[in-house]
């Protein structure tokens, strides 16, 4: 094998020294499929949290004010849930 069709097989890592491509195109796909999902889960997220906000604000029983306290009551439902989640793993993410 000369040393040209080597270089096209093959990826140069100082730490690792020589990586075969199909090593680094499936740590590069492992790693687009977990961004994939972390990006659809946080998402997912915002779109459920978006949805109650716009509830709260367009419900025409509330009040300007009533609507004020139904948004800050999702929001402090938010922020307990965060730091009920951080506090039993020791993790934010």
């Amino acid at each position: 094998m000369s040393l040209q069709s080597r270089r096209i097989r093959e990826a140069f890592d100082p730490k690792k020294g020589w990586t075969n491509l199909r090593t680094v195109a499936r740590e590069r796909e492992l790693i687009e499929a977990v961004a994939a999902e972390m990006s659809a889960g946080i998402q997912c997220a915002v779109n459920f949290w978006m949805k109650q906000i716009e509830a709260a604000l367009h419900d025409p029983r509330l009040t300007t004010l009533g609507r004020f306290h139904a948004v800050q009551d999702i929001v402090k439902r938010y922020t307990a849930a965060e730091e009920a989640e951080i506090s039993r793993d020791r993790y934010i993410a």
